[in-house]
């Protein structure tokens, strides 16, 4: 069992998202970074989708009341465990043992949006239409379809002495930062080539649900764009760029809607949508536009790649 000590910004259990469902208006939801997930829930010798806690930005502790073997993933700066009167500095590229009353504390970040902490056995959760992350905005899956709290204790499935010592290699250590770059597919190809040419920045309203992206706004090239609000509803998907009449393009991200009825200038490509769990309000953003076949075929490369670590195709790893 573990105890919240601090939540930080914003702490929650995340495990499998909700598939199959969007036709009930439930979206994916899940791990806002699923790769970081699976590479915590690998060091600690889970599957690559058991529950696991998602600390947001400024991190956060928790305090161990027995024996474990946890895993940690995600942009990480420090990570240190008081034990007793000593402080000890984590190696988090391998499975770590926490001893009863330890404390592990996860600094704040100073590049990336999560990081992932992970029990083997995983954590207990509240099961929903095949899946049991939290998804906050119907209150549903997770503990008791909420966000952590501190003084909050998580049980976890099961536990049990394992001497396996798993580790990353440098190969799967993914690295992290405030500019990122992600391919999309064009829906509405002047609008999409508009959104390629230039940098765009991560604006306040940033959150699972979505991030609104700032500098230069759309609307002054309304005409040109052919970007019509005629108000039908539309499939939207975590990846979808919306344009709302701010002018403002909207990245949804893996807690959006299933329909929305602002015009869609594209989608970014699937391999690429786990870097949305990553970005944050200030960062920088590049698009490249790719035809839907070189999208496939990306999606394809990146998950024999990173199913090596389960040494097994996982189709589901990348969401």
């Amino acid at each position: 069992m573990i105890e919240i000590i601090n939540i930080g910004l914003l702490a929650t259990l995340q495990g499998k998202p909700y598939r199959g469902s969007r036709h009930l208006g439930m979206p994916y939801a899940g791990p806002a970074d699923p790769i970081s997930m699976a590479i915590a829930n690998k060091l600690a010798s889970n599957a690559y989708d058991a529950v696991s806690i998602e600390f947001s930005m400024l991190g956060g502790a928790v305090k161990a009341h027995s024996d474990m073997i946890i895993g940690l993933a995600g942009p990480i700066d420090t990570a240190i465990i008081k034990r007793g009167y000593n402080n000890l500095l984590c190696d988090h590229y391998k499975n770590i043992s926490l001893q009863k009353n330890d404390v592990l504390t996860l600094k704040a970040l100073r590049t990336g949006a999560h990081i992932y902490l992970s029990i083997y056995g995983g954590f207990e959760a509240t099961d929903y239409w095949n899946g049991n992350s939290t998804f906050l905005p119907a209150k549903i899956g997770g503990h008791n379809g909420r966000a952590l709290r501190n003084g909050d204790r998580i049980f976890c499935k099961k536990q049990k002495k394992i001497d396996t010592i798993n580790h990353v290699p440098k190969r799967y250590r993914l690295s992290y930062g405030n500019h990122h770059l992600m391919r999309i597919c064009a829906m509405n190809e002047r609008a999409a080539n508009f959104l390629s040419q230039h940098e765009w920045y991560i604006g306040r309203q940033s959150s699972r649900i979505g991030y609104e992206l700032q500098k230069p706004k759309l609307s002054e090239l309304d005409k040109r764009l052919n970007l019509a609000h005629d108000g039908l509803s539309r499939a939207v998907f975590a990846g979808t760029i919306q344009y709302p009449p701010s002018g403002n393009p909207f990245l949804l991200g893996v807690d959006a809607q299933t329909t929305g009825g602002y015009p869609i200038i594209g989608h970014v490509i699937r391999a690429d949508r786990h870097i949305m769990g990553q970005i944050k309000s200030g960062d920088s953003l590049y698009f490249i536009l790719q035809k839907p076949h070189e999208a496939r075929g990306v999606y394809e490369k990146k998950i024999k790649y990173v199913a090596r670590i389960y040494s097994r195709p996982t189709l589901g790893l990348i969401g």
